[in-house]
């Protein structure tokens, strides 16, 4: 899946409220993080998928500072990050990892990832601006519009 079209299937499944969860292939994982993936946790993914789920998880709660093309970013942190932790939680039994990249100094984009079936499910994304600025939001605060 391209950036395009998997833009397209996040603005899809923020509009539309009842479907069916689908699981979408959105990249490979490479060579060089499928090693530091092994040694971490022993698992060998191949490819990197994101859900309905999970996309609504990240993008719904203003806290996490995302827009949906944030999420274009998660294959590229989670094959080039060297940051990479296990979590003490699981979910559903499955391995839980935090892949953390730093892109253009000004934010940390942190992906969460849990390993099903040979794949990387991108379960969480947000962004955390470094200490001492001011968070960013990608919309008004709930609650908050310019007639108020």
């Amino acid at each position: 899946m391209n950036g395009e079209e998997l833009l397209a299937f996040i603005h899809e499944v923020m509009e539309a409220r009842r479907d069916p969860n689908r699981r979408v292939m959105i990249g490979v994982v490479s060579r060089d993080a499928g090693k530091r993936i092994y040694a971490i946790c022993g698992e060998k993914p191949d490819i990197i998928t994101i859900d309905r789920d999970g996309i609504r998880h990240a993008l719904r709660k203003t806290e996490h500072h995302l827009k949906p093309e944030d999420l274009l970013l998660a294959v590229d942190a989670i094959n080039t990050s060297e940051i990479i932790d296990p979590s003490d939680r699981k979910h559903s039994d499955n391995v839980v990892l935090t892949f953390e990249k730093d892109i253009g100094g000004e934010i940390t984009f942190l992906t969460e990832v849990h390993i099903r079936r040979g794949d990387l499910l991108v379960f969480n994304a947000w962004r955390r601006k470094k200490r001492g600025t001011v968070p960013m939001l990608s919309e008004d605060p709930p609650g908050l519009t310019s007639k108020t």
